[in-house]
């Protein structure tokens, strides 16, 4: 256990400091590194808890495509809002009614559910006209030798 100084300035002297516990050996030469560790790794459990609480899309579809395309707009609206509020001070949730009130107000979410399933289609069409390209250069840069784990469609 370990103790480092905020820079607060509470008449309790306990909230002048940040408490970490590890099962590392500490000494003099690693106690600010190990705290800047913990501290980015405290940014990483509060984005977690902030995506899934305020930004997490509900769906129930099972197309990996869509649920990563979830995924990516959540981190957008995280990342937007941890800009926001920088300047503006908001909370996560009041963030996520402003966004959700500007999707649903001119059915813009309708119109991006429909450019994904577009994409979609675009892609998965280009990647089957243009597979033997792509493995290729899989087979050339990986460690596999096996040439016939990829062959062409057509």
């Amino acid at each position: 256990m370990f103790f480092i100084p905020n820079g607060n300035k509470y008449k309790e002297n306990w909230k002048n400091f940040d408490v970490f516990c590890t099962n590392i050996e500490i000494d003099e030469s690693n106690i600010l590194s190990l705290a800047e560790l913990y501290g980015k790794r405290w940014n990483i459990e509060n984005f977690y808890r902030d995506a899934e609480n305020n930004f997490m899309v509900k769906t129930k579809t099972a197309d990996l495509i869509i649920r990563y395309f979830f995924f990516l707009f959540m981190s957008l609206l995280y990342n937007l809002w941890y800009f926001v509020r920088i300047y503006y001070p908001i909370t996560a949730e009041e963030w996520k009614d402003l966004v959700e009130e500007e999707l649903v107000k001119e059915n813009k979410m309708e119109r991006i559910i429909n450019m994904l399933i577009q994409l979609k289609l675009f892609y998965s069409s280009f990647l089957q006209r243009y597979r033997s390209i792509f493995c290729y250069y899989f087979l050339r840069y990986s460690k596999f030798s096996n040439k016939n784990l990829c062959k062409p469609l057509f």
